[in-house]
């Protein structure tokens, strides 16, 4: 379990047998500790293949904001200390943030920063050596991030920056969506649209970082995926439209909202109507399934 706002940030680890505190490990750089995590900590996993634990460190050594180049700590857990550092390549992953553990011993990270290229981006690494598997260009500005085991693909709430740009006269702007990558090719089988911002907000002004979804969530049984899209905006969407208005004349609400369910917000389940893929990604999963 991570402290991420802890002066100095730090994990603790608790035993499912006893449900008692066990163990903590600091990471302020200092001897015996965990590197010196200048932006806090964000998603970790356990992979079932590997046996270890990994949590993503936003910026290693930094000067608190997120520009500086993080990394994946790969954690023992029977001594509880770091036994490796897999550094992110700040052009390829800024702030990674979101950790999805994946099939053949792969990570996929969101990345919630832009890179100094300007581009927010999703990158897969290995779980063994932290080596760049692939690099999903403009696929990122992603909070949490899921691995859905059932149809082998990954789940990637992405608002680039194209995406976070406020609208106006002579900018490029761009939508919300949901990124959908298969784990076998490691490439986008589908994009789904999620908001668009309202360029008619004029008060209150769109704030500098928008977005909507932080996190969805991917059932391996009947392969849908659960997305919570929250209330944006008030009176004055920023985000207008969105899957929220996707039921036709949209959701009435009552006042002083606006009658548009952007204001309210919803969940939208996704199911998908055929699914192809020869992938053997799910098969291949199984033999990760025995955490005995």
């Amino acid at each position: 379990m991570a402290s991420p706002a802890e002066t100095p940030p730090y994990v603790t680890f608790i035993s499912t047998t006893s449900y008692t505190v066990v163990g903590t490990l600091v990471f302020d750089g200092k001897k015996g500790n965990g590197p010196n995590a200048t932006a806090g900590l964000e998603q970790c996993g356990w992979s079932p293949s590997t046996g270890k634990f990994y949590i993503n460190l936003p910026e290693v050594d930094g000067s608190g904001t997120g520009i500086a180049p993080g990394a994946i700590a790969v954690i023992n857990p029977k001594n509880m200390k770091v036994e490796k550092l897999f550094p992110i390549p700040l052009e390829d992953c800024a702030h990674p943030q979101g950790m999805a553990i994946g099939p053949n011993d792969q990570i996929l990270e969101g990345c919630n920063a832009a890179g100094p290229n300007g581009s927010r981006n999703t990158v897969v690494v290995s779980a063994k050596n932290g080596s760049i598997l692939a690099v999903l260009q403009d696929l990122g500005g992603a909070d949490e991030v899921w691995f859905n085991e059932g149809d082998g693909h990954y789940i990637i709430p992405s608002c680039n920056t194209a995406c976070r740009t406020i609208p106006g006269q002579f900018v490029i702007t761009g939508p919300e969506v949901l990124g959908i990558v298969d784990a076998n090719t490691l490439q986008r089988d589908q994009t789904v649209f999620v908001a668009n911002q309202d360029p008619t907000v004029t008060s209150p002004a769109p704030p500098p970082n928008p977005r909507t979804i932080h996190g969805a969530a991917g059932d391996p049984n009947n392969k849908q995926i659960i997305l919570p899209i929250p209330a944006v905006g008030g009176t004055a969407p920023h985000f207008n439209s969105s899957l929220c208005d996707m039921r036709g004349t949209g959701i009435t609400v009552v006042p002083p909202m606006a009658t548009v369910s952007t204001a309210t917000g919803c969940i939208a389940i996704l199911s998908a109507t055929l699914n192809n893929d020869t992938s053997s990604v799910a098969h291949e999963r199984g033999k990760n399934s025995h955490q005995e």
